[in-house]
Parts: C-alpha cells; structure tokens; sequence
C-alpha cells in the first residue's frame, strides 16, 4: 500500500471496519502513477496497488476484490446478503469518484497551468 493512495486508503478503511488490523500487515511501497515500484510490480502484474499477498494463493490485486477477500476472514458482514446489489452498487459509484479523482490529480500535476480546467472541471 501506499498512504497517498485512495485505492489503498479503502482497503486499509475496511480492514479496521472488519476488526483485522492486527492480523493484516501492511507493506508501505512507493509507487507514482507514472512508475511502479519494484515490490507492486513483484505483487501486481499490472504494478498497481494495493495488493494483498497471500501465504496461500497467488496474491490478490484490485482494492474491490481485497475489499471482498477481507470481508470473507471477518464476522461482521460488510458486505450483506440482504443488501448485496445496494452495497456494490455503492462501491462501484465510490470507485468512478476515486478514478475521476485519481485522473484530475495526474492532469493537474502532469500538465498544471490551467490547461485542462475544462477536462477536469467535467470529471
């Protein structure tokens, strides 16, 4: 994981919610959008985090799966059976906020000077 992160930011969200934060370790790596770092990329295929290394199993990329891994070792239900299509359908919109969020940061710091308002302003 890495702080700056919001993809690992909801991963590590969760893992408190669910109660596991002493049995879960978590690896800080330095990645950037533009460069992966050798420990995501070792974890992640496509270099990206978070990633969740398993003792058992390859490991698991995507913070909507490690988010649904994490509520299988837990007991309090994070993700109900009654509720289930409400819950990911939330997820899904949490995720298109965190992607437009991500997108807008590397326009700004990639480009600046108000060049891309008008993108950023629409996502």
């Amino acid at each position: 994981m890495s702080p700056p992160s919001p993809y690992a930011r909801k991963v590590r969200i969760l893992i408190r919610a669910a109660g596991l934060q002493d049995a879960i370790t978590e690896h800080e790596v330095t990645a950037t959008p533009l460069q992966s770092g050798p420990q995501a990329l070792a974890a992640n295929p496509l270099g990206r985090i978070p990633a969740r290394i398993r003792t058992k199993g390859p490991a698991l990329h995507d913070s909507r799966v490690i988010c649904r891994y994490i509520d299988s070792l837990s007991d309090v239900a994070l993700y109900p059976e009654a509720h289930r299509w409400e819950v990911l359908t939330l997820g899904a919109t949490a995720g298109g906020i965190l992607g437009s969020a991500v997108s807008m940061t590397c326009e700004f710091r990639l480009r600046g000077d108000g060049a891309w308002d008008d993108w950023i302003e629409a996502q």
